[in-house]
């Protein structure tokens, strides 16, 4: 790549995840009131000071909106706009626009739309820091319809748990918006509400939005620049400069469209040029590019078996370039795109080109942009086959359900998971126990809960498996084996977003101190003097995954807003020896540690009477994401990583001697990142 003044690594994961609620909504328009305040949602301005509320009503009312920081002592008006449907039924209704202006970056501020005749509920949202040492997250998909939305009761949980500050739909909305008159429109846009009213809505244009002249695509979102003239414009968030493109250019068939991609070409060029000036690449280093139709896919569809997306080489024919030239040039770290509906990860690539980092860390450093592909949000068109033998450059494909999580976690690091909403009707489960017979048939097989077990509320876990305790009900439980004892928790309870989340931690905990305290009792810690626990999610880690970087695992310190408390001290206090943990895909080893603490033995001897619980990370035996790459300087608290596939063998030797090693069972190197 043209520019390599600073470091990226590209993170990759896949969260296999069910959605087990299907949200759905009616039409708004038969039930909206003249005047009520309908499909509210908000769009950042580019400027940490300001934001756009965007809305509809059916009759003309003044645009009003009043906000504020836990008061409404705020008060700006906008303009409202007639927008009339293309249909036969020339369905209107006003669209009304106002821009919050004098907001604190950061801070949060609630607010309410409409006007005196009718005011919308309270809505909230958090206005966007302005400085570059944050890590903004956001939820990335495209090809969302009302029909099929597959993902929608998912992501709304996630967004009223303030998962997000920001939302990128990569085009394709509703299918269609113009349907039924604009009926359809009307709905998607409150079905999305619970979404678009708490953080900005970010979009870009797709090939469903072609209708009446995407009247629908301008009238209805407020992106920056001239909306709705170009559908293109750029914007600085935390450390990423992100810009939005009009892939639909390259295939109008109409008067003017030569005139389009030249223009818009010509815009990408002066703004990547802009970016990318010593100052501005400095603050914002990461530069990603989302647009509707891929530059490469390898899914049974025209563009892709074309092999020459006009996106990426343009219509030579036609005087129209395309652009892959610009984003190799100016150093493009990430494009997102969407329209084939399924995922899929590329290497990094330029002219068909693989240009990886390196063979073993191919996402470090890359030599060209990685793409990106997240197309199956869900809508009724349903999932998008993929050929049988991809290109070389198709890293990683799914045909599933699903989104994308986000973390520019820095300037250096970039992370990225896709959430599958698909799980196939337990087909995959069924083969699972079938594979692991074989050992299961000869010996006791016992297990604890992990998030891949979430879907259906963890029905498959709880019927297939038969642990001690009311396992249906609580998953964890205890049991004496040797000279140990061994706990099995849930650390699931601490990441559910439902009612009754905060009463299941409590539960646990309750039930982990009475367990724990009734092990050391003197005679029982004489009899089991080794107190062992394994849950799924780890207290510590230092993979480049979301738990790690945040350094703050809910499952060692708890969610204190939330008035859900960790274990980490219960674990401290009563002298745990040894925990074991999983859902990083590799094998990590800590000194004794507390509170990030490090408390070895001795110093020549650390894990001779030591004075803190010793961790232990293994969770590389193999899954189809394959493994989890480190991060480059670990913290203190790390003593040994290995990133191959294996498992533990443990003995309990005596009562002071138990004795680990990890066996490596990585035969043919893989790379890191699936």
């Amino acid at each position: 790549m043209s520019d390599s003044t600073h470091p990226t690594w590209i993170v990759v994961l896949l969260s296999l995840w069910c959605c087990w609620t299907v949200c759905s909504a009616r039409p708004h328009r038969p039930n909206a009131t003249n005047t009520e305040p309908t499909q509210i949602h908000l769009s950042y301005t580019g400027s940490p000071t300001s934001m756009v509320v965007t809305w509809s009503t059916l009759n003309n009312t003044a645009s009003v909106v009043e906000y504020g920081q836990g008061d409404f002592h705020l008060r700006n008006s906008g303009i409202s706009t007639l927008f009339v449907d293309g249909g036969k039924k020339h369905n209107a209704q006003y669209i009304h626009r106002v821009v919050l202006t004098g907001l604190k970056p950061g801070y949060r501020y609630i607010y309410r739309v409409g006007s005196d005749e009718s005011w919308s509920d309270i809505y909230s949202f958090t206005a966007v820091q302005d400085d570059t040492n944050w890590s903004p997250r956001f939820a990335v998909y495209g090809d969302l319809g009302y029909e099929n939305a597959q993902s929608v009761a998912r992501l709304t949980k996630e967004v009223q748990r303030g998962m997000y500050d920001a939302i990128l739909h990569v085009g394709d909305f509703a299918y269609d918006m113009n349907d039924k008159d604009g009926e359809v429109g009307d709905a998607f846009m409150s079905l999305i509400q619970p979404i678009a009213a708490y953080l900005p809505y970010m979009t870009c244009v797709g090939n469903h939005e072609i209708a009446y002249n995407f009247s629908h695509y301008i009238n209805r979102f407020t992106m920056p620049g001239s909306h709705d003239k170009d559908m293109f414009y750029s914007f600085n968030i935390g450390p990423a400069h992100i810009i939005s493109i009009n892939t639909e250019v390259w295939y109008l068939d109409e008067e003017g469209s030569k005139d389009k991609v030249i223009r818009q070409r010509e815009w990408l060029h002066r703004d990547l040029e802009a970016a990318n000036t010593p100052g501005q690449r400095q603050k914002q280093p990461w530069i990603i590019l989302m647009g509707h139709r891929p530059m490469y896919c390898s899914n049974v569809a025209k563009d892709c078996i074309m092999d020459e997306s006009f996106v990426r080489q343009g219509i030579p024919k036609q005087g129209m370039p395309g652009i892959e030239d610009l984003l190799y040039k100016y150093g493009v770290d990430l494009t997102i795109w969407a329209h084939e509906h399924s995922y899929e990860r590329l290497w990094p690539v330029y002219d068909k080109m693989v240009m990886n980092g390196s063979e073993s860390q191919p996402y470090t450093n890359p030599q060209a942009p990685v793409h990106i592909i997240t197309g199956s949000a869900g809508c009724k068109e349903r999932l998008t086959p993929f050929v049988p033998n991809p290109k070389p450059w198709s890293a990683f494909r799914l045909d599933d359900y699903g989104y994308i999580r986000m973390t520019i976690v820095n300037s250096t690091h970039l992370y990225l998971e896709q959430v599958s909403d698909d799980q196939k009707d337990g087909e995959v489960g069924d083969a699972f126990m079938s594979l692991i017979q074989p050992i299961a048939a000869y010996l006791p097989y016992m297990t604890c809960v992990g998030n891949h077990e979430i879907a259906y509320n963890f029905s498959h876990y709880i019927n297939r498996f038969t642990m001690p305790g009311s396992h249906d009900k609580d998953m964890f439980y205890s049991f004496n084996i040797g000279p140990a004892h061994i706990i099995s928790i849930n650390t699931e309870v601490w990441y559910l977003d439902e009612e009754g989340s905060k009463d299941k931690v409590i539960r646990q905990r309750e039930w982990l101190h009475r367990d724990l305290e009734a092990a050391n009792t003197a005679g029982q810690r004489q009899k089991q003097p080794w107190i062992i626990l394994m849950g799924h999610r780890p207290m510590y880690c230092s993979n480049v995954a979301k738990d790690c970087i945040m350094d703050e695992s809910f499952v060692r310190q708890g969610i204190p807003k939330q008035g859900m408390p960790g274990i980490e001290d219960l674990l401290y206090k009563y002298g745990v020896d040894l925990t074991i943990w999983a859902h990083e895909h590799s094998y990590e080893r800590l000194w004794p540690v507390y509170d990030k603490m490090v408390m070895n033995g001795s110093e020549s001897q650390p894990y001779t009477n030591p004075q803190a619980p010793v961790h232990i990370i293994t969770g590389s035996a193999g899954c189809k994401e394959r493994l989890t790459p480190f991060v480059p300087n670990p913290k203190p608290w790390s003593a040994f990583r290995l990133d191959d596939y294996g498992y533990i063998r443990m003995t309990i030797v005596n009562s002071t001697h138990l004795y680990l090693e990890q066996v490596s069972d990585d035969q043919v190197r893989q790379p890191p990142l699936n």
